[in-house]
């Protein structure tokens, strides 16, 4: 007997709720429902930003004022880009355009340079810089202007929403680095007095900007309820009364939230095994003293994914059953400071047999580094282990691939593993694998999955593009993937091919977008402002193809001139408009 259907809410109270939904026949109540919550639950996130916004706002000490940016200017860049905004970063851009920290001018240079990355710390809306939909900045930095971003700046994915510092992922979006990003504290940007003054406030703000707990009265820094909150977005235990430090649960918590607070802990907590099992699993064993420091903490640590320096290596016993251990959680290849250590004990004869063997059969790319390369036995099945990593030294890498027998450098699957690898392989691939237009398509298609976005640079492509670089579609792989390496091109593309690519504006501010009417007028715009362009001056000073005419090398220059003429006739893909 099929089961009957559960009822949630009863008829009454559907009738209820359908009262307050909008008056539209074309569609059923349950889709107007579903609308109506989906607008609720928007609406309350908008909210969320608006209050977190007031309720600072009230206590900083040079507080916000910037106006918000109107929507039709952020849909403008939208629409000219071809992509959304994230949902908070949008809606956070029109309650204020920007928010930078306004320093009070009786605050010293000195303490101005050590301002903390304080979560509201955006640039205005037109200085953002477009790269490509992965790669947008919104903390710019100028060579010419101090910020307080740090050195490569904040960008955000506008595909997945999450933020970068550079190279480095934040692994969280714009909101949750508005809740949590305030982890280090230079200079305060409250009215401390004003902040105690209201302890519900003191509440809210503890929990995001845990620093305030330095300014706590010696009663408040013993409050349990205070203590929770600050703790988590701060490493107080450096403030904390003496009592505090020596209490286990706290200490765990605090341990559990910032690793930074193990050095400020009491000398009995940190020889407790409970703790110190705890500390490994994110901390620095360089934080642990020196006589509790063992081969199983060591292990324990690189499990986690901790960094273990060389000086921390050479305190373990080099036993076979360690280091054999050592080889099986971490690549000597992918690990500078294990590869640095084992190529050491290698030269005072410290590794066994037992321990070659370990290496040759984990990460047999390590021999070369550590200086064993000749004790390889080199196959297809080990040829393809070693490039299959793409972590290790690249002048290693390229001398692994030079040293291999000729009828492994030409076998396609080692050589697309090895250019994966390290791109500067190409040039020393065999010419018959360069003129292969499937193998090439497919390498190039693998390198853009494959490679760092934030990391691409077009230089690290050149040699491929020496043989492709006329081929339409190379061009539309590439520019589509990654729009910015369209500036770097080494060669004027035609305006109709330009106007075609599905993602245009690369390394253009917003404030420059919304003044340009096409693709092809910000192409240029960049163009000129790329100095390594080897067209950069024509395109600054010329509009026209006869006005470039006009400024080629006059006849007695013929070797120059001619090489001018076939670089701006030779492909309609080079075609100097």
């Amino acid at each position: 007997m099929a089961s009957q259907p559960r009822v949630i809410l009863s008829p009454e109270s559907l009738a209820f709720v359908y009262q307050f939904l909008p008056d539209d026949k074309t569609r059923s109540n349950f889709e107007k429902t579903c609308l109506k919550f989906r607008n609720v639950c928007l609406e309350e996130e908008v909210l969320d930003l608006q209050r977190i916004m007031e309720l600072e706002n009230r206590y900083l000490q040079s507080p916000w004022s910037e106006e918000g940016v109107p929507e039709e200017v952020i849909e403008m860049v939208e629409c000219k880009i071809g992509y959304k905004l994230p949902f908070h970063l949008r809606e956070f851009i029109k309650i204020t355009n920007g928010r930078r920290i306004n320093l009070q001018e009786e605050m010293d240079e000195n303490s101005k340079d050590l301002m903390g990355s304080h979560w509201s710390w955006l640039n205005a809306f037109q200085d953002w810089r477009f790269h490509s939909p992965q790669k947008v900045q919104i903390g710019f930095i100028d060579s010419s202007t101090r910020t307080m971003t740090g050195g490569s700046g904040l960008f955000i994915d506008l595909k997945s929403g999450m933020l970068s510092d550079g190279l480095k992922s934040l692994r969280m979006n714009f909101k949750q680095w508005m809740q949590s990003s305030c982890s280090g504290k230079q200079v305060n940007l409250f009215n401390v007095q004003k902040v105690l003054s209201n302890e519900k406030d003191l509440r809210t703000l503890l929990k995001q900007y845990g620093y305030l707990y330095e300014y706590l009265t010696e009663s408040q820094k013993n409050d349990k309820k205070l203590i929770n909150l600050a703790i988590q977005s701060y490493p107080i235990l450096q403030f904390a009364p003496n009592s505090i430090r020596n209490e286990k649960s706290i200490v765990q918590l605090a341990i559990k939230y910032h690793t930074e607070n193990y050095t400020h802990i009491s000398d009995p907590l940190k020889k407790d095994k409970d703790i110190l099992k705890q500390f490994i699993e994110r901390g620095s064993l360089s934080s642990i003293p020196s006589e509790l420091i063992n081969n199983d903490l060591i292990l324990e640590s690189l499990k986690n994914g901790s960094i273990v320096d060389e000086n921390i290596l050479r305190k373990s016993t080099t036993s076979d059953e360690f280091l054999i251990k050592l080889i099986g959680i971490v690549k000597p290849s992918s690990n500078p400071a294990v590869g640095n250590f084992l190529t050491q004990l290698s030269k005072e004869s410290k590794l066994s047999e037992k321990v070659l063997k370990q290496i040759i059969e984990s990460d047999p790319a390590s021999m070369s580094i550590i200086g064993l390369g000749d004790k390889i036995q080199m196959n297809k099945k080990v040829a393809l282990k070693i490039f299959e990593s793409t972590l290790y030294d690249n002048s290693h890498s390229i001398m692994l691939f030079t040293n291999l027998p000729k009828d492994l450098q030409s076998d396609k699957e080692i050589a697309e593993k090895a250019v994966l690898s390290n791109f500067d392989i190409y040039p020393t691939l065999d010419e018959t694998l360069k003129k292969d237009r499937p193998f090439n398509l497919q390498l190039l298609t693998n390198w853009l999955k494959h490679s760092n976005s934030y990391s691409n640079t077009f230089s690290q492509l050149k040699p491929l593009y020496d043989f492709w670089g006329q081929d339409e579609t190379f061009l539309r792989l590439a520019f589509n993937t990654s729009p910015e390496f369209v500036i770097d091109f080494p060669k004027l593309l035609a305006e109709s091919f330009i106007n075609s690519l599905q993602c245009h504006f690369g390394k253009l501010s917003f404030g420059e977008i919304l003044k340009i009417e096409s693709p092809y007028e910000a192409y240029r715009l960049a163009v000129r402002r790329n100095k390594s362009h080897p067209a950069h001056d024509l395109v600054e000073a010329k509009d026209t193809l006869k006005d470039i005419r006009m400024a080629l090398p006059k006849e007695d220059d013929p070797e120059t001139l001619a090489d001018i003429r076939q670089s701006l006739l030779s492909s309609v893909w080079y075609d100097y408009w």
